[in-house]
């Protein structure tokens, strides 16, 4: 076939075919025969073969070109395709063997899931919808096989169409990024996210990270030296329960990064940290928050809330103009640094050696600070609720 061959019929016979260069076959045929031909070649020339019928079983073999385009459930054991896979049809494609994509992947309607395979894409991998109301699901389903992303991943969502990265993979490796734009808090991620690039969520969502026990958030994102994760937005919540960064870890202004993570450390930071929007961990109050041996910054008018721990990573800055950190748990041990504004919430008592503040001091419902030197506070100090300081003996100065 060196042109456009198009047939609703079945393709069978104990003869060969050959897919010239530049050529195209729609086969939209029966459950089994809509190519079943002995013996094909679809891979020395750069061609396309699209099946576009109802229910449709492939001819295993390597393709360069794939298109499915079948509305119903899709079977295919191939293992390599050397160009692009294009995902268009609404029917489902459940993958029975391992697959190797040299080119690009784009879905644009209906779902692939990877099950227990090895699923590796070498080109960008774009997951939208169709503007006809209907989306792509790429379901990372299983913890067997590497699912591995060498180019960009974009996720988009609109309107018109859903797109949609999900499972309860923890093997998987995004080398040069991921990019994902919701509509109405649609489309996400699903996951243990192992990022190596630079990785960005644009727009204005909700982002949840799920991993392997489907709940919402439970997950770690690993940002490997090298790399460098942003967040930016308007209006944007991530919830990502835990990190560990060995690389660069940016938390756009306009951007709300939530952890209700109960385990021993919440973000383990060896790389750097910066927060430009506000970083809420509001898991156990037994916890280290930010832990490890990197650097984190508040950035200028960001805000950090920890209601779990103490932080006890080595490099902990928080005195950019207008930062404020919030302490507002129940007993508490702050870190003795400087502090733009300070805010005492919650209840219990704080335990913080802190002298200068410079810039206001708040304390709101019901904690309690007993002084352990000498307070000066450049800004303004306001108490509400039953909040109060005990100066034990030393002074309390205000200069707002």
């Amino acid at each position: 076939n060196n042109s456009i061959f198009n047939t609703s019929g079945n393709l069978t016979g104990g003869g060969s075919w050959t897919q010239g260069t530049g050529s195209t076959l729609n086969a939209a045929g029966g459950t089994t025969n809509a190519m079943a031909v002995t013996t094909v070649d679809f891979s020395t020339n750069v061609n396309t073969v699209n099946y576009n019928g109802t229910t449709q079983t492939c001819k295993t073999t390597t393709y360069h070109h794939l298109t499915v385009g079948n509305s119903s459930t899709f079977t295919c054991a191939t293992t390599s395709i050397l160009g692009d896979l294009t995902k268009s049809g609404l029917g489902s494609w459940v993958l029975t063997s391992t697959l190797n994509i040299v080119g690009n992947l784009v879905g644009t309607a209906g779902s692939i899931t990877t099950g227990a395979f090895a699923f590796t894409v070498n080109g960008t991998t774009t997951i939208t919808g169709d503007g006809n109301f209907h989306g792509m699901t790429l379901n990372l389903s299983s913890n067997t096989g590497a699912k591995t992303f060498v180019g960009l991943v974009t996720v988009t969502s609109a309107s018109s169409g859903v797109g949609v990265l999900s499972g309860a993979s923890t093997n998987i490796v995004f080398q040069n990024g991921i990019t994902v734009t919701s509509y109405a808090g649609s489309g996400g991620i699903g996951g243990n996210l192992n990022l190596s690039g630079t990785s960005t969520f644009t727009g204005d969502q909700t982002i949840t990270i799920i991993d392997s026990t489907g709940v919402p958030g439970l997950t770690t994102i690993v940002v490997s030296g090298g790399t460098t994760l942003n967040t930016s937005g308007t209006n944007k919540t991530i919830n990502m329960n835990s990190a560990t960064v060995t690389g660069t870890l940016v938390n756009g202004s306009g951007v709300t990064l939530s952890s209700s993570s109960t385990t021993a450390s919440a973000y383990t930071i060896n790389g750097t940290f910066t927060n430009n929007g506000t970083l809420t961990l509001s898991g156990s109050t037994t916890n280290v928050v930010l832990a490890g041996a990197g650097t984190f910054t508040n950035g200028t008018n960001s805000t950090l809330n920890i209601a779990s721990g103490s932080p006890s990573v080595t490099t902990f800055t928080t005195s950019a103009s207008g930062n404020t950190v919030n302490y507002n748990g129940a007993a508490q041990t702050c870190r003795n640094v400087s502090y733009a504004n300070l805010s005492f919430a919650g209840s219990g008592a704080k335990t913080c050696a802190v002298t200068s503040i410079s810039g206001n001091l708040t304390m709101s419902g019901s904690p309690t600070w007993t002084l352990g030197g000498n307070l000066t506070v450049s800004g303004d100090a306001t108490l509400t609720g039953t909040a109060y300081i005990y100066p034990s003996g030393f002074s309390v100065t205000v200069n707002g």
